[in-house]
C-alpha cells in the first residue's frame, strides 16, 4: 500500500553512493555539492568543456536527413549518447558507467 496524500515524502538526503567518502549529507551542504562536482569532474570532464562538445555532437546529429521523422525517444537516447561521448573524451576515457550507459541508450533508441 502507498503513502497517505498527506504523508510527507521521504527525501534522500545524500546518504547514497554519490556521498560515499565526502562525508555525505544534504544536498543544501555546500561542502557536499562541492565535492560532488569535483569527483564528477573527474570522471566527466570540465563542465564547460564537457557542454560545447556534447552541443557540437548534437548539432551534427540534427544534420541527418532521418533526424526530422525520428521519435522523441530516439532523439532523447541520440542526445544522451552525445553527453556520454563527450564525457568519455573530455573526463576518464576508462569510467565504465560511460561505456555503459552509451549501450544503454543505444538499445532504448532501438526498441522505441
Amino acid at each position: 500500500m502507498g503513502p497517505t496524500p498527506d504523508a510527507e515524502p521521504k527525501i534522500d538526503t545524500g546518504g547514497g553512493d554519490a556521498g560515499a567518502g565526502r562525508g555525505a549529507g544534504p544536498p543544501e551542504n555546500g561542502r557536499w555539492v562541492q565535492g560532488l562536482l569535483s569527483d564528477r569532474e573527474r570522471t566527466h570532464g570540465r563542465f564547460a568543456d564537457m557542454a560545447a562538445v556534447t552541443n557540437g555532437i548534437r548539432n551534427y546529429l540534427r544534420r541527418g536527413g532521418a533526424f526530422a521523422w525520428m521519435g522523441s525517444a530516439q532523439i532523447v537516447a541520440l542526445d544522451e549518447i552525445a553527453i556520454k561521448l563527450a564525457r568519455i573524451v573530455c573526463g576518464d576515457p576508462s569510467y565504465p558507467d560511460h561505456w555503459d550507459d552509451i549501450a544503454g541508450y543505444a538499445l532504448k533508441g532501438r526498441d522505441e
